[in-house]
């Protein structure tokens, strides 16, 4: 049922973990589900990535209150709003610590440990949306551009007629 709602091959997922073993196993859940999957232990790799808008979502995994992924997170949050990439956070600990202790904020929040069908789901959900909201912010800039086009070709117009 899942994978007639939308084709996981065109949605490109950054994995961030400090643990390999839980890397290798969300790699695996999201790879066999057909996603594009980069995935890093070392939490500052997908600031280039979040740059270059190569990445459609980004996980983040927080495994301790003591784990640099928490400042990798506050680092890529705000770069990650601006491209519109949503940022998910995977943990154990309950969002309200997670928050009070280092204002950890993503747009969704999963709690360890979790069904694969769950990550699969909340994955793709969140990937087609943001896969929504920058088709419909290019089609804004096409039109935005073709407005402008349209009133420096009137104004040239205009000039020309009022001389």
């Amino acid at each position: 049922m899942y994978k007639k709602m939308i084709d996981p091959s065109q949605y490109h997922i950054m994995l961030v973990d400090e643990s390999p073993g839980s890397l290798k196993t969300y790699h695996s859940i999201l790879s066999e589900a057909g996603f594009q999957v980069s995935s890093s232990v070392e939490p500052k790799y997908p600031l280039t990535g979040i740059e270059s808008g190569i990445y459609d979502l980004v996980l983040f995994s927080v495994s301790t209150l003591e784990s640099c992924v928490f400042m990798a997170i506050k680092v890529c949050r705000d770069l990650a709003h601006q491209k519109n990439i949503p940022i998910i956070v995977l943990s154990s600990m309950d969002r309200q610590t997670l928050y009070a202790s280092y204002f950890v904020d993503g747009v969704d929040y999963i709690q360890k440990p979790m069904l694969s069908s769950e990550l699969i789901m909340r994955v793709g959900m969140w990937a087609k949306q943001c896969a929504c909201i920058k088709n419909l912010t290019q089609q804004i800039n096409t039109r935005d551009r073709l407005i402008n086009q349209s009133i420096k070709a009137r104004y040239r117009t205009y000039i020309a007629n009022a001389y």
